[in-house]
């Protein structure tokens, strides 16, 4: 009983096409999932200012594995400034980052973080971290300042790189 435009179907009696009533769902739908950034990444393909934005509000609460999880892809491609002892500036997929971020957070106390930004261009965002951190091992205080440059595909992040004086 279609009106011969593929895809459309008439107004009901309340005057909404079917298309409408999709469209209203998915925008209240969106809403909702936003609270819930896994569901909403993987479920609605978020924008990369959705990704960036739920990359700022994870991290400037310290949530850096949580980030991780919710927002990275299994295929991502992570870049030091600079390569750690006996390492490579390049850590390739989800395991080999995770496992960073992990010995970061066991090797590091944060006293202070600022998170600042995000600037989005097209499918890049950057972000600006500004640390208070003691490197545990060494007992060493030291303030660090760093930006990260994302790209998104997907509405995942696939590559980062972060910039900082060592």
């Amino acid at each position: 009983m279609g009106s011969g435009i593929s895809g459309w179907k008439r107004p009901t009696r309340s005057g909404e096409g079917e298309c409408e009533g999709t469209l209203r769902f998915a925008r209240a739908f969106r809403a909702r999932a936003s609270a819930y950034p896994t569901l909403s990444c993987r479920i609605l393909g978020m924008s990369t200012q959705e990704v960036a934005d739920t990359l700022v509000a994870l991290c400037s609460e310290g949530k850096f594995l949580e980030a991780i999880e919710a927002l990275y892809s299994p295929e991502l491609v992570s870049m030091e400034a600079g390569a750690p002892p006996g390492g490579s500036r390049e850590s390739k997929g989800i395991a080999a980052v995770r496992a960073k971020g992990q010995w970061w957070a066991e090797n590091h106390e944060v006293h202070g973080l600022t998170v600042e930004g995000p600037l989005v261009a097209g499918s890049h965002f950057s972000v600006a971290f500004k640390m208070d951190v003691t490197f545990k091992p060494q007992g060493k205080r030291f303030q660090m300042e760093e930006i990260a440059v994302y790209k998104v595909a997907d509405g995942k992040v696939v590559y980062e790189e972060f910039f900082y004086a060592m």
